[in-house]
Order: C-alpha cells, then structure tokens, then sequence
C-alpha cells in the first residue's frame, strides 16, 4: 500500500486505517502512563507539568475529533477502546487525593477532560475508579476552586456514566445538597445544576424536592438563588416522577414566590412555574393561567414581566395543554 493509498477514503483502507490508528493511540497511552507512572513526583511543578502535557495532549485530540465530526458528541475514537483510561487514570487520580490544592483542581479538572472525550462504554468499567475520591476530595476542606473543578467533572461523570453512577446517588445527592450552602456563588451554582440533573437517575425524587423546599423556606437570598435552580432542575429532569402531593407544595410556595421583592427569586419562580406546567392537573393549570392573567394587567411592572417570561419561556408547553383541555366544536 502506497502512500496514496492510505490517504484514500474508501471501505477497504479507511477501516484498516483506523483500526492501526486505535490501536497506536492505546499503545501510545500506555507507555506514557507507564513511564509516568514511573517517576517520581519529586515536586509540585514535576506534576504540573505533566498534567499539562496530557490535557494538551487531550485538547488537541479533541479538536482534531471535533473539526473531522463537524458537529455532535466529541469522542477521541482511542478512548472508546476497553481499558483506554487505565494507563492515565493514576496520574490523575495521585493528584486529586495526595497533591496540592492547585494540584487538585488540576487532577480533577482534567479528569473531567478524559471522561468527556471517552465513550460511554468504555467509561463504565471507571465510574466507581474515578467518582469514589471525587465525592471523598469533595467533602474535605478545600479552596472553592477546587469544589468546583470536582463539581464541574461530577456532572460531566452524571451525563455520560449514566445508570452505573447509581450505588452513588445517595452520596452524591448529600454532597451537592451541602454544596448549595457554599459561601461562593460558583460552587453553588455548580451544585445545583448537577444535583438537577442527578434527579433524572433517581427513583424516589420526593424526598429531594422536600428537602429543597424546606431548604429554600429558611435560606437567605444568596442559597435560595441556588436552591431554586436545583428545584428547577428537579422539575426538568424528573417531573414525572414528583407525586402530586409534593407537586402541590411546590406549585403553592412557587406562587408566593412569584410577589417577593428579590427580582432573582422572583424570576425563578415564573421560570420554574412555567416548567411546572406541563405536569400540573387541569384545577391547577386553571389556576396558574388565572393569576398569570391577572399579573399581565397588574399595576406592578415586576408582576407584568414575571407573566410575560412564564408566557414566554412555556408557550409550547402551555398551548399544547390549552389545545388538549378546551371543548373540541
């Protein structure tokens, strides 16, 4: 096979050619893990310097993945190979239990980076690996910067790990509820996003949304903010799954909510009632619409905009259930 040959893009050289890619990549992989391995971390800057070798490395693999797709998921095609993280996982994992703080927020940031680029498949074999010192390096205390780089690979881990993060839903539940507390807007922020999403994986989400409820009724401006969108995001992911009763509860606090002089809160609770909606039975649809009407021609102007952004941000939602409810002529 010519040179020519192997640039030619047909069915019998192109699977050949990325079969000898692969198996480069895994090969490539494992003597650097080996040879890192290896050494001996003498030193902050000797790891630094090699975190920064491998994320390069990944970055610009992932690039290169991402110009070739031109669109959708980007998977570095080595990592969807089995046992693709076990050469470099180490080197991560060393840093996030034994470095620095600076070394932490390295080690899990870049973490982070792998799992992104690594198939589903081949990521399962590592969820309990990886998440088991995240959520244990979590709980210690350390700088924000390094909650939030463990948060910010966390979630990345709840979209792509799936149902094999479940043995850990309870853990994690705890810790991103104790993270909503934080005194930095970013690892709260950060918090409750993945604890919305982590909803999605439960099975019993009614204890979650009570605990948020009775969180927010005795929170200050700053938690609620985070408060509200980890509810926001219970109601997205998992509204099906809310039983009426705690539905109820939520609707009822949300339409307090909705008068309070906070414009953040304020505004959350229009957006979350307007995802609320599309679960909500007829009497209590019936409602929300009355009182957005009312709030459309309120002398308040806060009252006004809350109406028009829930109008807004649901109108799909809200006409479909309208459509469905009136008396067909």
């Amino acid at each position: 096979m010519n040179k020519y040959e192997l640039n030619a893009d047909n069915h019998e050289v192109y699977p050949a050619r990325k079969s000898i890619r692969k198996s480069l990549f895994c090969h490539c992989c494992c003597c650097v893990g080996s040879f890192i391995n290896g050494c001996q971390l003498s030193s902050k800057r000797d790891a630094s310097v090699i975190y920064k070798l491998v994320r390069d490395a990944v970055s610009t693999a992932r690039d290169k993945e991402r110009r070739r797709k031109k669109g959708g998921p980007v998977v570095i095609p080595g990592f969807s190979l089995p046992k693709a993280l076990q050469p470099l996982l180490p080197i991560f994992l060393q840093g996030l239990i034994s470095g620095s703080a600076e070394l932490r927020q390295q080690a899990a940031l870049g973490l982070g980076e792998l799992i992104e680029v690594t198939s589903e498949q081949s990521l399962k074999q590592f969820v309990i690996p990886i998440t088991g010192p995240l959520i244990r390096i979590i709980g210690d205390c350390f700088p924000w910067q390094v909650k939030s780089a463990i948060l910010s690979t966390l979630s990345i881990m709840i979209r792509k790990g799936g149902t094999a993060l479940k043995p850990f839903l309870p853990q994690l539940q705890t810790t991103f509820i104790k993270c909503l507390q934080d005194n930095t807007r970013t690892v709260r922020s950060s918090a409750a996003l993945a604890l919305g999403k982590l909803s999605a994986l439960s099975s019993r989400v009614d204890p979650l949304g009570s605990d948020l409820l009775s969180s927010l009724q005795a929170s200050d401006s700053g938690v609620r903010e985070a408060i509200l969108t980890a509810l926001k995001g219970v109601v997205k992911h998992a509204g099906k799954s809310v039983s009426p009763a705690t539905r109820t509860r939520v609707y009822a606090l949300l339409k307090d909510l909705i008068h309070q002089d906070d414009d953040q809160v304020r505004v959350f609770a229009f957006s979350i009632l307007g995802v609320l909606s599309q679960y909500m039975e007829e009497s209590e649809l019936s409602d929300l619409l009355q009182e957005l009407l009312q709030l459309s021609s309120s002398s308040s102007w806060a009252d006004r905009h809350g109406a028009v952004l829930t109008f807004h941000d649901e109108k799909e939602v809200l006409v479909d259930r309208l459509a469905f409810d009136l008396p067909h002529s």
